[in-house]
């Protein structure tokens, strides 16, 4: 109960801070205008990396903690497994874009100033 109450809470704070930038009622505009220019756009980007950046971490650390309560059999097991593995690929790439790749970014424009 306790890990589904910190999920719920994850979800309602990543949803609610979209709705008040108002990311989340562009969204389908911004899919569709994806589709079309053939790649996908700051605005989408943006909202991905918001959801990314709030929902990984945490995913990730319920998911572990929860491990050795949920493991049952060896099926259960392997979708325990899965499932941290999901989520550490994708909290490792929300902090390689965000740390290496935003901060050489910085670096290169202080640099040139």
């Amino acid at each position: 109960v306790y890990f589904a109450g910190c999920l719920l809470v994850t979800w309602a704070y990543s949803t609610t801070t979209e709705l008040a930038a108002g990311s989340l009622w562009r969204l389908p505009a911004e899919v569709i205008k994806s589709v079309r220019e053939g790649k996908l756009t700051d605005n989408l980007l943006h909202t991905l990396d918001q959801e990314q950046g709030t929902e990984a971490i945490v995913s990730l650390l319920v998911s572990s903690y929860g491990l050795p309560f949920a493991v049952k059999n060896p099926k259960q097991a392997i979708v325990a497994f899965l499932s941290i593995l999901s989520s550490c690929y994708g909290a490792g790439q929300y902090l390689c874009k965000t740390i290496d790749l935003e901060g050489a970014h910085a670096e290169s424009r202080d640099k040139r100033q």
